[in-house]
């Protein structure tokens, strides 16, 4: 199944000759076309394709470009109706060991280059309006594992991983019925962790119109699974995609670094 979501973004193709896909029915096909490196495209759409667990971007009025090589990038604006905040520096997880260092490697992504470290002071903050996802992929005893690194903007060109900060985000709450199969009751806190989310009904259906931003906080009251799709329950019969969230540190409350082992 492919789900279709509206979107407004730059596809970044990196040093990479990217392919370009029609979609033909209920599957995308490469067309022969393709984007040259290191350009940029605008796109206003992107979508999930179930089968391939691959992001697609429609970068003209036919033809879509996939996610899929290494550094490519998607950039986006902030929703406005989920507003910017406060991102903050802190790699101190255990807060029952005091802190020897005040200045902590923090993984830099920009649009244009590789991934860098820059060192910043513990507890510094940055206000934030945007996001990166940038596809990455590792291989290890001949198996090659995907994944997707998120960062958030800290200035005109760069983008400060999701991984090196905590967002003080807005806190919502999942709402509706914990349905029965496939659907199993929780009680924790996620985060959005992707500029470009995959959200679902119970029948596998493109869920549209949600204004999450990247690092959005929702507390989930379920989880859907089944062979062909598994996500936290955000709303009502409102699903994301589980490789587009992830768990906070803590199960209960929002977590601000300044308040470590209270909240």
């Amino acid at each position: 199944m492919i789900r279709r979501f509206n979107s407004n973004g730059i596809f970044s193709t990196q040093e990479n000759i990217i392919d370009l896909y029609i979609l033909n029915g209920n599957t995308f096909v490469k067309n022969g076309n393709t984007l040259g490196s290191h350009t940029a495209w605008k796109y206003q759409e992107y979508a999930y394709d179930e089968s391939l667990k691959r992001k697609f971007f429609k970068v003209d009025n036919t033809e879509w470009a996939c996610l899929e090589k290494q550094n490519q990038n998607i950039k986006v604006d902030f929703d406005n109706s989920d507003g910017n905040y406060t991102v903050i520096i802190d790699r101190d997880f255990d807060y029952l060991v005091p802190r020897t260092f005040t200045l902590y490697p923090v993984d830099s992504y920009h649009s244009d280059s590789e991934t860098t470290q820059v060192y910043q002071t513990d507890g510094g903050r940055f206000i934030t309006n945007g996001g990166i996802e940038m596809f990455d992929s590792t291989t290890s005893n001949g198996v090659t594992i995907s994944s997707y690194n998120t960062g958030f903007r800290v200035d005109n060109t760069d983008y400060y991983s999701m991984k090196s900060v905590f967002p003080d985000s807005k806190l919502t709450y999942s709402s509706g019925s914990v349905y029965g199969e496939n659907v199993t009751a929780i009680n924790k806190i996620i985060n959005v962790n992707s500029v470009a989310p995959d959200y679902f009904d119970l029948n596998g259906n493109a869920v549209t119109n949600i204004h999450y931003n990247l690092g959005h906080q929702i507390l989930s009251d379920a989880v859907y699974t089944t062979n062909d799709r598994t996500g936290f329950k955000i709303g009502d019969n409102q699903f994301i995609n589980i490789n587009d969230a992830t768990g906070t540190p803590l199960m209960y409350g929002r977590y601000f670094p300044e308040q470590k082992g209270v909240n």
